[in-house]
């Protein structure tokens, strides 16, 4: 009598079981059958398979559950199959079985259709990738004395709800769950000593998991993006958590930390943006760059002594958080690690501090006291850009570099004192629209005031700037419209491009000796300057250098000119005299459009040279009524040859 579990082929009879391992391997090397032959072998092993029993198969204790259609066999050693023309083919068995404890690598890779596996208790390891891509199977039993989980083993199983894991496992490789997004919880035997990388990575289902009481640490991208997971007590011993072992856990709200922890890796905890609060233990030295970034309802942070630096990003945009409690053996703040917690009010940085490094407080918008330690010697870029509430803030006599933007923004600043630090340089836009800002004292030893430093302090009234001071960049002082006075020490050689452009306030200004050009729009939209005096050394004025200056009358330039280059005086429409040089070299074109007023162009020079006409011609309105006057024996005469 026939096994109900062969098949009768071609006269042949041949094991359910090695029939179809046999076709799974003719897909696995994309050998096609012809679609008669494969629906009916394909029938005949669904049949063989029909009843509700468990089924043993073989001496060696594989197990196949009813109605599975992938179904777990000895390894097949040899097959040898012919196919000839009339569409009929047979098996030649010359196949042995070997016993083994190892399911193999990729013995059921992409196996779809699977759905239920029991491993019989002989199995020690499961192999790489042994089912990736069973996106089928949702309950698998493994042995009573498995070992080893290999990497990748039951990746991307999607349907896999749950799974038992044996006491006698002691690893679990890489990636071996990454993406099994219906895994709801699991326990990890404390015999497992090891978890690598990725393990759970993408259980978007996970909810809870139980650790290993023995494990030493949470390893890189352990639960990564396991966005239902919602608490996690991680054991005593683990002293590490890893590059972003928690990273978009979006659902975790607690979290308990071992004492025994040592160092919180990058992006561990990225863009948990449940959770609440923290504890970091005493042993905890090291937390790395982004540790907490985005963790967007961390409210209070206790951070513990010994630690001696807050790494880059660290609680980048917890934008929550209302309370940092920093340690006293704080040695340095790095880049943008505060940046965004746009809820923190108050501040103080222990003594100890030397440097705050770029960003590490912008955009705290609400950020209105900072306590800043003597030690500090450097605020580098940005470190306070942008914290529009910030009022006070009082700078060590150590301080000794201020970075381009340290206050940029502070609308709210009103006083500021750099008199006892050490500070030579103002970097650039380092208190650029500090708008409320009014007094602010400035440095003996200071040499650079570099590009729009000051532009946009639009309350400043007066400034007292140091005899030391060497040079003036471009926008400095621009758009202080409220600027009455300022007094330019004898030492400035430089004055750049727009300096003091659109100080609207702005009433008297003597150029040092030492300046040779008034450079581009210096003073353009200076609406209320009236009394200019330019170095006795002026030898060049740019381009809309006073365009606009309303309230000139009159201008006097030095006989050191050469140089007074296109729409210098455009539009002031107030002056009625100015008086230039014989020696002159070149005037440009339409200095004085827009000067309705004028009614006097004087030269102290008894030859007029040729080009004079050519120049003033081009240099006037076309409509110009008033004289142009050449001086001869101490007194004026008409040069009548304009217009």
């Amino acid at each position: 009598m026939q096994d109900k579990h062969t098949i009768t082929f071609l006269n042949s009879s041949i094991d359910a079981v090695l029939l179809h391992e046999f076709l799974i391997r003719l897909a696995k090397y994309e050998i096609n059958l012809l679609t008669t032959i494969w629906k009916y072998v394909f029938t005949q092993v669904k049949n063989a398979y029909s009843d509700d029993s468990l089924v043993q198969y073989s001496p060696n204790n594989w197990y196949q559950r009813k109605k599975n259609l992938r179904m777990i066999v000895p390894e097949i050693k040899y097959f040898s199959v012919i196919i000839d023309t009339t569409e009929s083919f047979k098996f030649i068995p010359l196949y042995k079985e070997i016993t083994s404890n190892v399911i193999k690598k990729y013995c059921f890779l992409d196996s779809i259709e699977l759905t239920d596996v029991v491993l019989p208790d002989t199995i020690e390891c499961v192999n790489n990738s042994a089912f990736y891509g069973c996106q089928s199977l949702s309950s698998i039993t493994l042995p009573k004395h498995l070992v080893k989980i290999e990497e990748c083993a039951f990746c991307q199983c999607k349907m896999l709800t749950s799974i038992i894991l044996p006491k006698t496992l002691t690893f679990i490789g890489e990636c071996a769950f990454l993406m099994c997004s219906s895994l709801t919880f699991i326990k990890i035997p404390d015999s497992v000593t090891t978890l690598k990388n990725s393990v759970f990575e993408k259980c978007k289902s996970l909810k809870k998991i139980i650790l290993s009481k023995n494990l030493k640490q949470i390893s890189f991208k352990l639960f990564a993006e396991c966005s239902n997971l919602t608490e996690i007590d991680i054991p005593d011993g683990v002293t590490t958590i890893s590059y972003s072992a928690f990273m978009t856990c979006s659902s975790l709200k607690f979290l308990i930390l071992p004492d025994t922890l040592t160092e919180i890796g990058p992006e561990a905890f990225y863009n948990c943006k449940s959770l609440t609060s923290i504890y970091i233990p005493q042993l905890c030295k090291t937390i790395k760059t982004a540790a907490f970034a985005w963790c967007r309802k961390l409210a209070i942070v206790t951070l513990p002594e010994g630690m001696t630096d807050i790494n880059d990003d660290c609680f980048y945009m917890c934008s929550n958080l209302v309370y940092v409690s920093l340690p006293s053996t704080l040695k340095r703040i790095h880049p943008r690690a505060f940046k965004w917690c746009s809820s923190l009010k108050f501040i103080r940085i222990p003594e100890g501090v030397t440097e705050i490094d770029y960003s590490a407080f912008s955009e705290c918008t609400n950020l209105s006291i900072v306590y800043l330690p003597k030690t500090l010697k450097k605020l580098g870029k940005q470190v306070f850009d942008s914290c529009f509430k910030l009022t006070t803030i009082t700078l060590p006599e150590n301080l000794k570099v201020l970075e381009e933007g340290v206050f940029n923004n502070c609308e709210s600043l009103e006083y500021l004192s750099l008199k006892n630090t050490t500070i030579t340089v103002l970097h650039e836009k380092t208190f650029k629209n500090c708008k409320k800002m009014k007094i602010i004292e400035l440095p003996d030893i200071l040499t650079h005031i570099n590009s729009s430093a000051f532009k946009g302090c639009s309350s400043l009234i007066k400034i007292t700037l140091p005899e030391s001071l060497q040079e003036i960049q471009h926008h400095a002082f621009s758009e202080c419209s409220s600027l009455y006075s300022i007094t330019l020490p004898d030492s400035l050689t430089y004055i750049g491009k727009n300096v003091f452009a659109y100080c609207e306030n702005l009433r008297t200004i003597d150029i040092p000796d030492k300046i040779t050009h008034i450079e581009s729009s210096l003073f353009i939209k200076c609406c209320k300057l009236k009394k200019i005096r330019l170095s006795v050394n002026t030898q060049y004025i740019g381009e809309f250098a006073f365009a606009e200056c309303h309230s000139i009358t009159s201008m006097y330039i030095p006989k050191s000119m050469n140089y007074i280059m296109n729409h210098a005086f455009r539009g002031c429409f107030n002056l009625t005299t100015i008086t230039l040089p014989q020696e002159i070299s070149y005037i440009g074109k339409d200095i004085f459009i827009g000067c309705s007023a004028l009614s006097s162009i004087k030269t102290d020079g008894v030859d007029i040279p040729n080009y004079w006409v050519a120049y003033i011609t081009s240099a006037l309105e076309t409509n110009f009524s008033g004289k142009v006057y050449c001086k001869i024996n101490n007194g004026y005469t008409i040069f009548d040859t304009v217009n």
